[in-house]
């Protein structure tokens, strides 16, 4: 009987503190949109380089946190506020980039089977005038949800230096600005 006794008690307890409810942590499923190497640590990887033809084109990479339940309506922008920024932190003179100097679509529908889209940016080496010159692409808005503040904006740029560009292994330059 006082075996039967310590059992009962033993599962008591039991019960009681596993009946207890467990503060469990919540998180934050909304999706958050944010450009692939978008801010500026990113800045030498966004430099457009043409080859012999006359246009580039330029892949964005936008993505968001988490898969989407419905298909989201996105806009991109020009933010030349930011190129104007990043000249006065870093002590550098890009110019802005002519508006036909480039072109994309500015009003994007993400799809719902991936956390990854691709944004196509056509640049115009015939309007580019010699020198650095720099658009920084902004995601202006996201219906429904979140922008990550901290990669919302992508600083697209050529450089005018004359050494820039990709060499083969022979050390001919075979891309140019």
């Amino acid at each position: 009987m006082r075996f039967l006794r310590s059992v009962f008690a033993i599962v008591a307890l039991l019960f009681v503190f596993s009946a207890c409810k467990k503060s469990s942590p919540t998180y934050d499923t909304t999706p958050n949109f944010y450009f692939v190497s978008g801010g500026t640590s990113y800045f030498d990887n966004n430099i457009i380089l043409f080859p012999s033809a006359d246009t580039v084109r330029f892949n964005l990479i936008l993505s968001s946190t988490f898969f989407l339940s419905k298909p989201v309506t996105i806009t991109l922008g020009v933010a030349d506020d930011y190129r104007q920024l990043y000249n006065a932190a870093s002590g550098t003179d890009y110019a802005a980039m002519p508006a036909n100097g480039f072109s994309f679509q500015s009003t994007y529908t993400a799809s719902i089977n991936s956390i990854y889209d691709t944004i196509p940016i056509t640049f115009y080496k015939s309007y580019l005038t010699s020198g650095n010159v720099m658009t920084p692409i902004k995601i202006a808005s996201v219906s429904d949800y979140t922008i990550d503040t901290g990669a919302s904006v992508i600083y697209l740029h050529t450089e005018s230096n004359e050494l820039s560009g990709i060499y083969n292994s022979a050390g001919n330059k075979i891309m140019y600005i």
